[in-house]
Protein backbone atom coordinates (compact mmCIF):
# COMPACT_ATOMS: atom_id res chain seq x y z
CA UNK A 1 0.00 0.00 0.00
CA UNK A 2 2.69 2.54 0.70
CA UNK A 3 4.90 1.67 -2.61
CA UNK A 4 1.85 2.05 -4.62
CA UNK A 5 0.98 5.48 -2.85
CA UNK A 6 4.80 6.42 -3.40
CA UNK A 7 4.21 5.58 -7.20
CA UNK A 8 1.05 7.47 -7.69
CA UNK A 9 2.36 10.80 -6.04
CA UNK A 10 5.43 10.54 -8.32
CA UNK A 11 3.39 9.79 -11.48
CA UNK A 12 1.06 12.92 -10.17
CA UNK A 13 4.23 15.00 -10.01
CA UNK A 14 5.53 14.55 -13.12
CA UNK A 15 2.35 14.94 -14.82
CA UNK A 16 2.34 18.56 -12.93
CA UNK A 17 6.06 19.22 -14.20
CA UNK A 18 4.81 18.45 -17.68
CA UNK A 19 2.06 20.66 -18.05
CA UNK A 20 3.46 23.45 -16.71
CA UNK A 21 6.88 23.19 -19.18
CA UNK A 22 4.86 22.31 -21.97
CA UNK A 23 5.79 25.95 -24.05
CA UNK A 24 2.59 28.12 -23.73
CA UNK A 25 3.47 31.26 -23.37
CA UNK A 26 1.65 33.10 -20.72
CA UNK A 27 -0.96 35.09 -21.24
CA UNK A 28 -0.18 38.68 -21.12
CA UNK A 29 -2.01 41.47 -19.93
CA UNK A 30 -2.49 44.69 -21.98
CA UNK A 31 -2.53 48.04 -21.01
CA UNK A 32 -5.93 49.86 -22.36
CA UNK A 33 -5.66 52.79 -19.75
CA UNK A 34 -4.94 55.81 -21.83
CA UNK A 35 -1.96 57.89 -20.86
CA UNK A 36 -2.32 61.29 -19.41
CA UNK A 37 0.36 63.50 -18.86
CA UNK A 38 -0.62 65.29 -15.32
CA UNK A 39 0.17 68.72 -14.14
CA UNK A 40 2.92 68.48 -11.77
CA UNK A 41 1.56 71.67 -9.46
CA UNK A 42 2.43 75.14 -8.51
CA UNK A 43 2.02 78.28 -10.26
CA UNK A 44 4.43 80.64 -12.04
CA UNK A 45 4.51 83.89 -14.11
CA UNK A 46 5.32 83.46 -17.52
CA UNK A 47 7.25 86.16 -19.62
CA UNK A 48 8.20 86.12 -23.36
CA UNK A 49 8.98 87.23 -26.46
CA UNK A 50 7.20 87.43 -29.83
CA UNK A 51 6.92 89.02 -32.98
CA UNK A 52 4.98 92.80 -32.38
CA UNK A 53 1.49 92.05 -32.44
CA UNK A 54 1.42 88.82 -32.82
CA UNK A 55 -1.47 86.65 -30.74
CA UNK A 56 0.14 84.05 -28.31
CA UNK A 57 -1.81 81.11 -26.18
CA UNK A 58 -0.65 78.53 -23.70
CA UNK A 59 -2.74 75.24 -24.33
CA UNK A 60 -2.16 72.55 -21.29
CA UNK A 61 -1.36 69.16 -22.26
CA UNK A 62 -2.94 67.66 -19.15
CA UNK A 63 -6.33 67.94 -18.73
CA UNK A 64 -7.27 71.23 -16.52
CA UNK A 65 -10.83 72.93 -16.73
CA UNK A 66 -10.91 76.89 -16.90
CA UNK A 67 -13.94 78.76 -16.41
CA UNK A 68 -14.82 81.87 -18.30
CA UNK A 69 -13.70 85.12 -16.83
CA UNK A 70 -16.62 86.90 -15.05
CA UNK A 71 -15.95 90.17 -16.50
CA UNK A 72 -16.75 91.64 -20.68
CA UNK A 73 -14.55 92.46 -22.68
CA UNK A 74 -15.13 94.87 -25.25
CA UNK A 75 -14.34 96.65 -28.69
CA UNK A 76 -15.33 100.38 -29.31
CA UNK A 77 -16.22 102.19 -32.05
CA UNK A 78 -14.64 105.52 -32.12
CA UNK A 79 -13.53 107.60 -35.04
CA UNK A 80 -14.96 105.27 -37.71
CA UNK A 81 -11.79 102.69 -36.35
CA UNK A 82 -12.32 99.49 -34.41
CA UNK A 83 -10.90 100.06 -31.04
CA UNK A 84 -8.57 97.76 -30.10
CA UNK A 85 -8.17 96.22 -33.65
CA UNK A 86 -6.86 92.90 -31.56
CA UNK A 87 -8.07 91.62 -28.99
CA UNK A 88 -8.00 87.93 -27.23
CA UNK A 89 -10.42 86.41 -25.33
CA UNK A 90 -11.59 83.26 -23.62
CA UNK A 91 -14.45 80.56 -24.44
CA UNK A 92 -17.42 81.20 -22.89
CA UNK A 93 -16.33 85.31 -22.57
CA UNK A 94 -18.37 88.01 -23.52
CA UNK A 95 -17.34 91.14 -25.83
CA UNK A 96 -19.27 94.30 -25.66
CA UNK A 97 -18.86 95.87 -29.47
CA UNK A 98 -20.44 99.55 -28.19
CA UNK A 99 -20.23 102.84 -30.07
CA UNK A 100 -18.55 105.46 -28.92
CA UNK A 101 -20.01 108.43 -31.69
CA UNK A 102 -23.18 109.80 -32.83
CA UNK A 103 -22.84 107.88 -36.52
CA UNK A 104 -24.44 104.57 -36.91
CA UNK A 105 -22.44 101.77 -37.30
CA UNK A 106 -23.49 98.04 -37.88
CA UNK A 107 -20.74 95.01 -36.49
CA UNK A 108 -20.33 92.04 -38.76
CA UNK A 109 -18.82 88.53 -37.36
CA UNK A 110 -17.46 85.89 -39.41
CA UNK A 111 -15.02 82.89 -38.55
CA UNK A 112 -11.92 83.67 -40.61
CA UNK A 113 -11.16 80.37 -41.51
CA UNK A 114 -14.38 79.07 -42.94
CA UNK A 115 -16.17 82.50 -43.69
CA UNK A 116 -19.17 81.31 -41.71
CA UNK A 117 -21.49 84.20 -40.66
CA UNK A 118 -21.70 84.82 -36.34
CA UNK A 119 -23.92 87.63 -36.05
CA UNK A 120 -24.23 91.10 -38.12
CA UNK A 121 -26.20 93.99 -36.35
CA UNK A 122 -26.42 97.86 -35.83
CA UNK A 123 -25.08 99.65 -33.42
CA UNK A 124 -26.88 102.78 -32.70
CA UNK A 125 -24.80 105.98 -31.62
CA UNK A 126 -23.63 105.20 -28.22
CA UNK A 127 -25.29 102.25 -28.30
CA UNK A 128 -23.94 98.45 -27.72
CA UNK A 129 -24.10 94.90 -28.47
CA UNK A 130 -22.91 92.11 -26.34
CA UNK A 131 -22.09 87.87 -27.65
CA UNK A 132 -20.79 85.25 -25.93
CA UNK A 133 -18.14 83.74 -27.94
CA UNK A 134 -18.72 79.77 -27.56
CA UNK A 135 -16.17 78.24 -29.47
CA UNK A 136 -12.43 78.88 -30.02
CA UNK A 137 -11.22 80.74 -33.05
CA UNK A 138 -10.07 83.26 -35.01
CA UNK A 139 -12.91 85.94 -35.81
CA UNK A 140 -13.11 88.42 -38.61
CA UNK A 141 -15.00 91.97 -37.35
CA UNK A 142 -16.13 94.51 -40.09
CA UNK A 143 -18.41 97.26 -40.76
CA UNK A 144 -20.78 97.84 -43.83
CA UNK A 145 -21.76 101.08 -43.35
CA UNK A 146 -17.65 102.15 -42.64
CA UNK A 147 -15.74 99.23 -45.24
CA UNK A 148 -12.35 100.45 -43.77
CA UNK A 149 -13.34 99.32 -40.37
CA UNK A 150 -11.32 95.89 -39.05
CA UNK A 151 -10.58 93.94 -36.43
CA UNK A 152 -9.67 90.47 -35.82
CA UNK A 153 -10.71 88.48 -32.27
CA UNK A 154 -8.74 85.26 -31.25
CA UNK A 155 -11.16 82.99 -28.53
CA UNK A 156 -9.20 80.34 -27.22
CA UNK A 157 -9.89 77.31 -24.89
CA UNK A 158 -7.22 78.61 -22.53
CA UNK A 159 -6.78 82.28 -19.80
CA UNK A 160 -3.54 81.82 -20.94
CA UNK A 161 -4.09 83.77 -24.58
CA UNK A 162 -2.60 87.62 -25.12
CA UNK A 163 -1.54 89.88 -28.15
CA UNK A 164 2.13 90.56 -28.13
CA UNK A 165 2.76 94.58 -27.44
CA UNK A 166 4.59 96.95 -30.05
CA UNK A 167 7.75 95.28 -28.60
CA UNK A 168 6.92 92.11 -28.94
CA UNK A 169 6.79 91.15 -24.93
CA UNK A 170 3.89 89.05 -23.36
CA UNK A 171 3.37 87.76 -20.12
CA UNK A 172 1.12 85.20 -18.42
CA UNK A 173 0.23 85.11 -14.39
CA UNK A 174 -0.33 81.95 -12.43
CA UNK A 175 0.34 79.61 -14.73
CA UNK A 176 -0.29 75.62 -13.47
CA UNK A 177 3.19 74.31 -13.79
CA UNK A 178 3.57 70.91 -16.40
CA UNK A 179 3.20 70.26 -20.48
CA UNK A 180 2.08 73.07 -22.70
CA UNK A 181 1.53 73.87 -26.43
CA UNK A 182 2.83 77.48 -27.15
CA UNK A 183 1.11 78.82 -29.92
CA UNK A 184 1.47 81.92 -32.10
CA UNK A 185 0.84 83.91 -34.99
CA UNK A 186 0.98 86.92 -36.97
CA UNK A 187 -0.92 87.04 -40.11
CA UNK A 188 -1.43 83.27 -41.41
CA UNK A 189 1.88 81.97 -40.33
CA UNK A 190 1.89 79.71 -36.74
CA UNK A 191 4.45 78.15 -34.78
CA UNK A 192 4.06 75.66 -32.61
CA UNK A 193 7.01 74.55 -29.88
CA UNK A 194 6.49 71.86 -26.80
CA UNK A 195 7.23 73.57 -23.80
CA UNK A 196 7.43 72.97 -19.95
CA UNK A 197 6.49 75.34 -16.94
CA UNK A 198 8.03 74.55 -13.98
CA UNK A 199 8.83 76.95 -10.76
CA UNK A 200 8.18 80.69 -9.90
CA UNK A 201 9.07 81.96 -13.10
CA UNK A 202 9.71 81.08 -17.00
CA UNK A 203 10.66 82.81 -19.93
CA UNK A 204 9.96 81.62 -23.53
CA UNK A 205 10.88 82.78 -26.77
CA UNK A 206 8.46 82.50 -30.19
CA UNK A 207 10.71 83.14 -33.47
Amino acid sequence: MILRRAICTFLLGCLVCACSSSGEPAPETADTEPKKVAATGGRALVVGQAPAGAFVRLEPVFPQDFPPPAGESFVDQSGQMFEPGAVAAQTGQTIQFRSSEDILHNVRVIRSDDKTPIFNVATLPWGAYSHKFDEPGTYDVTCDIHTAMRATILVAATPYVTIADENGRFSFVDVVSGPYTLIGFSGPHEVRRSIQIAGTRAEITLP
